[in-house]
């Protein structure tokens, strides 16, 4: 190969890889439009009262964020997010954008029903039953903290919040943990292309 041919192979990675942090941008972007969504309905939309209690938002938050590793673990695309099937290429995490958003980032595809039925297997799966009831506890907490902290009339309000803050933080942190996956397999494999790329460069220049 020739120092213009190599040239060339350089410039079209270049862009290929400017199109992925443009893509990527994107991806990165949805959990903050996501947060900011939400964070806004949460102002305009639950009583004062109820946000001056910070307890409950922590433990539903809490509840969810030790939630999704479970709940990934626990459905049928589990093994995608192993460390070796996530760097595997091609594999599971080769596929564009579209495809990731649809196809690996869908918090429908990771539910509780799963997650419920390999806990009770509990014989077969100790540890996964023990880590799972860590959310399912705080949650409880968080229930029973809006329950207690308010008047029966305000009580039912402040537990509605409390579920769905928990349901909003779930979805946040399923897609953040399936984005980071994506991103280890993408970055992994642009950085040995460029790798590649500046090795013939300099073989081209060597010769």
């Amino acid at each position: 190969m020739d120092e213009t041919e190599a040239f060339r192979e350089a410039i079209e990675t270049v862009g290929n890889v400017g199109a992925r942090l443009l893509v990527t941008v994107l991806l990165v972007g949805l959990p903050f439009i996501w947060v900011s969504l939400g964070t806004t309905v949460w102002r305009r939309l639950v009583d004062a009262d109820i946000r001056a209690v910070p307890l409950i938002t922590r433990l539903a938050v809490g509840a969810a964020i030790l939630a999704a590793p479970a709940l990934i673990r626990a459905s049928d695309r589990g093994w995608m997010f192993r460390p070796s099937w996530v760097l595997e290429e091609p594999g599971p995490w080769t596929l564009g954008w579209v495809d990731f958003l649809t196809l690996r980032a869908d918090p429908a595809l990771y539910g509780w029903e799963a997650a419920l039925a390999r806990a009770e297997n509990y014989l077969e799966h100790p540890w996964f039953a023990v880590y799972l009831a860590g959310p399912i506890i705080l949650l409880i907490l968080a229930v029973l903290a809006a329950a207690r902290m308010f008047e029966p009339n305000r009580a039912f309000k402040a537990i509605v919040a409390t579920l769905v803050c928990n349901a909003w933080a779930t979805i946040l942190s399923l897609y953040v943990l399936a984005l980071m996956a994506y991103a280890v397999h993408w970055l992994n494999i642009w950085a040995a292309a460029v790798a590649l790329v500046l090795l013939q460069v300099y073989r081209s220049r060597a010769h």
